[in-house]
């Protein structure tokens, strides 16, 4: 990804922290000039990974102008999308209540507890200003997915889960 960036916006001063949740939380390695390695728990995936590189990063966050929140699957489907982040781009999100990524959506609205959604952005790949990083707290919103998941592959959803019966499908 750090190459994608230096490649296609050479002019835009970044700095990469890699957060893997294969490492324990107490990692931290330099991976050499604004590049750094660390640890983090995969209670929840990447939310909870990105709640651990914030808490990293602190206060240092609003030093930046926009941070990059990617995963592994950033190149999955259509990454097509890459093509038009640009630096114009980043200028338009920074300092603004935005936010850059790839739209995913269902024909039909779907429910998940007691909210309606039908798009939203993917979390492989979204650019956003980090005080609205900060206004949202936490990137975990399920907290216990329990009431969800049933643990079993063949019928993985609770008959009782609060989930549309589209959005299971």
């Amino acid at each position: 990804m750090d190459a994608l960036f230096a490649r296609r916006m050479p002019e835009v001063a970044r700095d990469l922290l890699v957060i893997d949740t294969a490492l324990s939380e107490q990692h931290h390695e330099s991976l050499g000039a604004g590049r750094t390695l660390i640890g983090a728990p995969n209670t929840h995936w990447e939310f909870s990974a990105w709640d651990r590189g914030m808490a990293w990063l602190g206060k240092r966050i609003d030093a930046y102008d926009v941070i990059h929140l990617a995963t592994s699957a950033f190149r999955m489907l259509t990454p097509r999308y890459l093509d038009r982040l640009d630096p114009g781009m980043l200028d338009l999100v920074r300092g603004r209540a935005a936010a850059v990524g790839h739209i995913d959506y269902f024909d039909e609205p779907v429910t998940v507890g007691d909210r309606s959604l039908q798009s939203w952005l993917r979390s492989s790949f979204v650019v956003v200003p980090p005080v609205e990083l900060r206004r949202l707290g936490s990137l975990v919103s399920i907290d216990d997915p329990r009431p969800y998941f049933s643990g079993d592959p063949q019928a993985p959803f609770h008959a009782d889960a609060p989930l549309s019966a589209r959005y299971r499908d």
